[in-house]
């Protein structure tokens, strides 16, 4: 509800909250204008763990760090594992090491979980062990998502387990492997991005991402259509 009392706020209508009820006056109304919608910042984390992953700079149009969205924490990590995060007036823009070296992380995700997988798939190529926290609810997804992390990581040959409500991921080497989706398009998403460091990766069922992003694979393999070490998605 905040993120709808702020577009209601945004066409002129306010909303009081006094923690139980919601009230809105009697002579507010409505003012037509032109509306900016905020893109989905789950989508554009890829992007940007793309950006770190390749040591290269992504930029997604729209995407600004006063989002309600709560996966627009994501982009703190980034800045914790040494990437460069700047809020431009196109969007926000990540830019990744050169050297592609980052340290390990513990890091609780408990209020935007739908970007474990991300980091989980991103985890391996890390210099260290990543422990993300406090993400047991996740079993109940789309997906058993923990488990999901565990197989299919588990399969390209690195080390990962769980602890409790905790995943635990050991950095390696990982190898080409079919990736199971389970149906659920952030696994599909997720897991697109070990592809761009390991030869091999191919994921299976890959038309599951139609849920939220139906042509999220033809975005990808476009980036790579142009010679550039800076993207920009719209």
């Amino acid at each position: 509800m905040t993120i709808t009392r702020r577009m209601m706020k945004d066409f002129g209508v306010e909303a009081s909250f006094d923690g139980a009820d919601y009230t809105v006056g009697a002579s507010e109304h409505y003012r037509p204008g032109i509306y900016q919608i905020e893109p989905d910042v789950s989508a554009a984390c890829y992007f940007y763990g793309l950006a770190a992953l390749t040591g290269s700079s992504m930029l997604v149009r729209n995407v600004h760090r006063d989002s309600m969205q709560g996966d627009i924490r994501f982009l703190e990590i980034l800045e914790t594992i040494g990437c460069r995060v700047t809020d431009e007036a196109e969007g926000i823009q990540v830019s990744g090491r050169a050297d592609r070296q980052y340290p390990g992380i513990t890091v609780d995700m408990n209020d935007f979980s739908d970007q474990t997988m991300t980091v989980a798939a991103m985890a391996p190529y890390f210099n260290g062990t990543t422990r993300i926290c406090n993400v047991g609810h996740i079993r109940k997804q789309e997906s058993d998502r923990m488990q999901a992390i565990v197989n299919e990581l588990t399969r390209t040959g690195v080390a990962c387990r769980t602890e409790g409500d905790d995943l635990i991921i050991e950095p390696g080497i990982p190898h080409g492997a079919r990736i199971r989706t389970y149906d659920d398009h952030r696994v599909a998403m997720a897991f697109s991005l070990m592809g761009l460091r390991t030869d091999g990766i191919v994921i299976t069922d890959y038309r599951c991402c139609k849920k939220t992003f139906r042509n999220y694979f033809d975005v990808l393999d476009s980036l790579y259509e142009v010679d550039a070490d800076r993207f920009v998605v719209s």
